[in-house]
């Protein structure tokens, strides 16, 4: 299942969101000048079992969980793929 995290700064707890026009709204409620700051990442969380037990528990997603795509916010609140 895909997922959406949303990194405003560093050292925030991140927010997820389900679709990817979601986490845009979010960022474009950010101030225009602070927009360079916030990565989104794209993250393919596994839904068997033993997986949703874990991210019960452990009140997030797995850390080892890689992103397979990343954004960052443009000051006119578009989004721009990171490499």
């Amino acid at each position: 299942m895909k997922v959406y995290q949303f990194i405003h700064e560093p050292d925030a707890k991140p927010l997820y969101r389900g679709t990817l026009a979601d986490v845009k709204a979010d960022a474009k409620e950010v101030a225009t000048k602070l927009r360079f700051a916030i990565r989104i990442h794209e993250l393919d969380v596994p839904t068997d079992k033993d997986s949703v037990i874990a991210l019960l528990n452990n009140g997030g997603p797995p850390a080892d969980l890689k992103p397979t795509r990343s954004w960052s916010v443009t000051p006119r609140g578009g989004l721009a793929e990171l490499e």
